[in-house]
């Protein structure tokens, strides 16, 4: 779990770095200073991030677990006789894909969860782009995704980092890992229960396989192990999660 803490870390001494302090969103981000010496994980950014230049108000802090779980890396000193290793960008060679992904899933919780309103906005800011895109790309026969026009020679903007990202997305509380019980509307648990019904029809074939165990099991193992593998999973996580809160209370 990644998570910006109002407090500072061991890894802070005093109220924090002004050299290696980051503004996104309008909140102070810290770092440890040592995930600051080569990596570019925060840096300059267009208006998406920027250095801090004025007195810290509400910072927030990112330990060093957090900045290397969320594609930050902290510096290594070299051995002795060893050349110092500068940048990182072997590290950094799947974030694009990830960034996309990410935004990709974002969109689809906005679709399915979000109000009209919210839709129409986010659907604005990004169509004109993704038409943009649309007019640079041409359908290749060799391949199964398109690529860039050869004659583009637009040189690409700078873009936030994969931690940015992550760091936007925690400032504003946006989960798009899991399932919130706000998501759990009358529609989203109409839905659900259509395409649950859904995959049970599709494994009959193995359920009917299984009948006799399934009507005179010899054990309890017998019986649980005819069901199919993502039907047992689904009500282990069930049960599970439901003892789990029980013992919260």
């Amino acid at each position: 779990m990644f998570i910006l803490s109002s407090e500072p870390s061991l890894l802070y001494k005093g109220i924090g770095c002004m050299q290696h302090s980051w503004v996104i969103l309008d909140r102070v981000i810290l770092t440890p200073c040592i995930g600051q010496i080569d990596c570019h994980a925060l840096k300059e950014s267009g208006n998406f991030c920027k250095s801090s230049l004025k007195n810290f108000f509400r910072p927030r802090f990112s330990c060093g677990n957090c900045f290397v779980d969320k594609s930050g890396h902290l510096y290594t000193k070299p051995g002795k006789g060893k050349k110092k290793k500068i940048g990182c960008e072997e590290h950094h060679v799947a974030d694009t894909s990830t960034q996309l992904e990410i935004i990709g899933r974002w969109f689809i919780r906005i679709a399915k969860f979000g109000e009209d309103k919210f839709k129409n906005k986010t659907l604005a800011a990004i169509a004109p782009s993704i038409f943009q895109i649309l007019q640079e790309i041409h359908p290749t026969k060799h391949t199964s995704e398109p690529t860039i026009s050869e004659s583009v020679s637009e040189e690409i903007p700078d873009v936030p980092s994969l931690f940015m990202l992550h760091v936007g997305m925690q400032l504003k509380q946006i989960n798009i890992e899991a399932i919130t019980r706000e998501d759990l509307k009358d529609q989203f648990c109409q839905d659900l229960g259509k395409q649950f019904a859904l995959k049970l029809w599709k494994s009959r074939i193995e359920l009917t396989l299984n009948k006799n165990q399934l009507q005179n099991p010899q054990s309890i193992d017998e019986y649980v192990s005819s069901f199919p593998s993502w039907l047992m999973n689904f009500f282990y996580a069930f049960l599970t999660g439901i003892y789990e809160k029980k013992w919260l209370l």
